[in-house]
């Protein structure tokens, strides 16, 4: 999936959020999962998800 590579990183950890919350597809997720790790953003992700539970 090189169009993901095209996203910018605000674009790409969002619709990872969004992608999670609606279940969608395993494999489209895996692919997401790849790509941000692949810039390093998995921290970003992490970062979030202590955010949001905090919240709830």
């Amino acid at each position: 999936m090189s169009s993901l590579a095209k996203l910018s990183d605000v674009l790409l950890v969002d619709t990872y959020t969004k992608a999670v919350a609606i279940q969608v597809d395993p494999d489209f997720i895996h692919y997401l999962i790849v790509e941000i790790r692949r810039r390093g953003l998995d921290l970003v992700i992490e970062e979030k998800n202590k955010l949001e539970m905090s919240v709830q």
